[in-house]
């Protein structure tokens, strides 16, 4: 009967309106379809352009609305659904029974008619059904997960179930530590909502030393190496093991020296040696030819300690607008640390106004001091003297003593493994200076001016150049320009004559730069510049020349001039200068 009734109103809606309410004809192939589900949007508001696919639950109602007004519609099969006017632009749609039918709207908007199309479906209602209860856990399961991941310590883990689901872990056992059983006990509460802890802490046995052995924990404590290892026998410190340097093996014998007496027997893995290259370069600069560069090197020697990050000044700097040498500081330290000259230096020795005096290199070993003198001997005759009566004394032998002058520098570099060097420096000045000197037996003896500093330390990185300058010559020469003849004329010839005085100014400078190499040696070597650090500085040759006479030798002179032998003997030292 409901298969009659929608052909019924199909044959009635073409006869009448010429639409066909087939579903097949409704839509064209290929046609768009919205689809809108009642239960989540009840209002729905109609489209002509797009057919419209409603799906309704049995029992269910939802409003259709239209922009214009409704001038009159057409329903499938109105035993599926109902439909009733509630305005003129809204229709309300009640799904009575389960089915498909079709719903045609026409609508009056703007003097033009628009028909929308819907399709009503109408599905059975389903009930939600309550979620099923989770399955307890598996006691067994968990217990077997909780051993395995126990595994390893002495703790038996029990897992049972309350009747109320409650999951409850029990552990027993004996730890060794408390934070044993606090692992045990946080890994047991990721499985169970309850724990019961039940474990015992071992209690640690009191352990005895010997006051030899806590001794040899507090030297290791203070060495602080985790290689090296401390017996002490009969109050002696014995250090064995294995470091990775010689630096090592000194710092661990150093730290373990105010505990008593240190026997060393470190071993070092590859043992290296440092060795420093010291390159020094004399030049003497013309002063004048400096102030016309607008170079200052300094003008005094001064003593004292130059601190690390303190620059000194007064040493290489220039006047305003020119370029920059070196770092600014205080003028009473002519020490400092300096980038590479350069250009300049190098134009004034090829202009003639400044020479290089020397360029010594020397390599050294750590621990062992480079000297270099640069200078010359100045001949000093020393007499003898015999008794020839009582209270009477003649000339005896004479002999010649050269004396150093010049410059002596003294360089006793140390570094750390990260590149950076100690430099502990001595830098000694002597001259002749003939307005000081003394007749001896009708001989002239010229005394000694002598400049230095006695201590200075410095901290320079590998390749750092410094600068020491300071020893200025001031030499005054006369020009006499006259006309022959006539400037011979007593008294008259000074009117024939001119003068003039040339004054000239040198600056010694020494230039030093510092550079350490490792090499790589075997145990022998390192063991043996363990004894060549210890030798004596090699002594200086003694530059005395026996000039003969009476006597044949020399008496004993003390004073200024140094010890002298017994006749015949040779002079005991070399003379002290005066400051």
């Amino acid at each position: 009967m409901k298969r009659w009734s929608g052909v019924w109103w199909s044959w009635m809606a073409t006869l009448f309106f010429g639409v066909a309410l087939n579903p097949s004809a409704a839509l064209s192939e290929g046609a768009r379809e919205r689809v809108i589900d009642a239960q989540i949007s009840p209002i729905v508001l109609l489209q002509p352009e797009m057919p419209t696919r409603l799906i309704l639950r049995r029992g269910i109602s939802a409003v259709l609305l239209t922009k214009g007004k409704v001038s009159r519609f057409v329903l499938g099969d109105p035993q599926i659904v109902a439909l009733n006017v509630l305005t003129e632009r809204e229709l309300v749609v009640n799904a009575k029974s389960e089915g498909t039918t079709n719903l045609l709207v026409w609508e009056e908007r703007a003097g033009q008619t628009f028909v929308s199309t819907l399709w009503l479906e109408v599905v059975p209602f389903k009930k939600e059904e309550p979620p099923s209860p989770p399955k307890p856990p598996d006691p067994s399961r968990l217990q077997a997960f909780l051993a395995q991941a126990l595994k390893g310590l002495p703790i038996e883990p029990l897992v049972f179930v309350l009747p109320d689901g409650t999951v409850v872990a029990v552990l027993r056992g004996e730890v060794a530590t408390p934070e044993e059983a606090k692992a045990a006990q946080e890994l047991a509460s990721l499985v169970a909502t309850k724990v019961i802890n039940l474990l015992k802490v071992r209690t640690a046995p009191t352990i005895s030393l010997a006051p030899e052995e806590l001794k040899a924990i507090r030297i290791e404590t203070a060495i602080g190496i985790p290689s090296v290892r401390v017996v002490v026998v009969d109050d002696k410190i014995v250090l064995h093991g294995t470091v990775n340097s010689l630096m090592e093996r000194q710092t661990a014998e150093e730290r373990a020296k105010p505990f008593g007496t240190v026997i060393n027997r470190l071993e070092v893995a590859q043992p290296k040696i440092r060795q420093f290259v010291t390159e020094v370069k004399v030049l003497e600069v013309s002063r004048t030819a400096l102030q016309r560069l607008g170079i200052t090197l300094g003008s005094v020697i001064g003593a004292g300690v130059a601190q690390p990050g303190q620059p000194q000044a007064g040493i290489f700097s220039v006047r305003p607008g020119q370029a920059i040498f070196g770092e600014p500081g205080t003028p009473d330290r002519p020490i400092a640390r300096v980038t590479p000259l350069g250009a300049q230096l190098d134009a004034l020795i090829q202009s003639g106004l400044a020479r290089l005096l020397a360029n010594p290199q020397q390599r050294t070993l750590e621990g062992a001091d480079a000297t270099f003198l640069v200078g010359g001997l100045v001949p000093i005759p020393v007499f003898g003297f015999f008794g020839a009566g009582a209270g009477a004394a003649a000339p005896g032998a004479a002999t010649v003593v050269f004396f150093p002058f010049g410059i002596t520098l003294t360089l006793h570099p140390e570094a750390t493994w990260q590149g950076e060097i100690f430099l502990q420096m001595r830098v000694e000045v002597t001259s002749p200076d003939f307005g000081l000197a003394v007749q001896v037996l009708g001989t002239t003896v010229p005394g000694f001016r002598f400049r230095g500093l006695d201590d200075v330390r410095l901290l320079l990185k590998d390749g750092d150049t410094i600068v020491i300058s300071g020893l200025i010559q001031d030499e005054l020469r006369e020009q006499v320009n006259r006309v022959p003849l006539l400037s011979r004329i007593p008294i008259l010839g000074e009117l024939f004559k001119s003068r003039e005085f040339v004054r000239q100014q040198t600056e010694l400078v020494l230039l030093v730069t510092v550079r350490m190499e490792e090499v790589t040696v075997s145990p022998d070597a390192l063991q043996l510049l363990r004894t060549y650090q210890r030798r004596p500085v090699l002594p200086r040759p003694s530059f005395v020349v026996p000039l003969g006479g009476a006597g044949g030798g020399l008496g004993g002179i003390g004073g200024g001039l140094g010890g002298v032998g017994a006749t015949g003997g040779a002079p005991g030292g070399m003379p002290t200068p005066a400051p």
